[in-house]
C-alpha cells in the first residue's frame, strides 16, 4: 500500500497519474482521521487506551501519507485542501484531550506521592506544633 501511488503512475498516462495522486492522499488522510477519531471516542469516554497500539497505527498511517505526498504533484494539495483543514481540527480535539489526560494523570501522581510523604513522615519537619490538631 505504500507503494500505491508509484504502482498507479506506472500503469497510467501522466493525466491520469495526475488524477491518483489526491484520490491517494485523500484515502491517507481518511485513514489518519479513522485512527485519530477512535483515539477521541475512547478519551471521551474516559476508556482504557492502549497507547502502544494506536501510536503504531498512527506512525504507520503517517509513513503511508509521507510517502505518498512526496510522489505527488504540488496541485494535489489544492485539492485535498479540505480534507487537510479538517484533520487539523480534528487533531487540535485530540491534542487537547490527551493533554488534559496527561494533567490529570500528573495530578493523581502528585496526590499519591503527597499521602506517601505524608504517612511516612514522623512529623519531625511538620509546620504543625505537636499536640495540635488542625481545625
Amino acid at each position: 500500500m505504500i507503494n500505491f501511488l508509484r504502482a498507479a503512475t506506472s500503469d497510467r498516462s501522466g493525466a491520469d497519474a495526475m488524477d491518483a495522486a489526491p484520490d491517494a492522499l485523500a484515502r491517507c488522510i481518511d485513514r489518519l482521521r479513522d485512527i485519530i477519531e477512535s483515539e477521541t471516542r475512547i478519551l471521551k469516554q474516559g476508556g482504557h487506551v492502549d497507547f502502544d497500539a494506536l501510536n503504531q497505527r498512527k506512525t504507520h498511517a503517517l509513513l503511508e501519507f509521507l510517502q505518498v505526498s512526496r510522489t505527488a504533484p504540488p496541485q494535489s494539495a489544492t485539492q485535498i485542501g479540505d480534507r487537510v483543514q479538517s484533520l487539523q481540527k480534528l487533531l487540535s480535539e485530540n491534542a487537547l484531550l490527551l493533554e488534559r489526560r496527561l494533567q490529570a494523570a500528573q495530578e493523581i501522581t502528585n496526590l499519591i506521592v503527597h499521602h506517601i510523604r505524608e504517612s511516612e513522615s514522623d512529623g519531625t519537619y511538620s509546620i504543625r506544633s505537636p499536640g495540635v490538631t488542625p481545625k
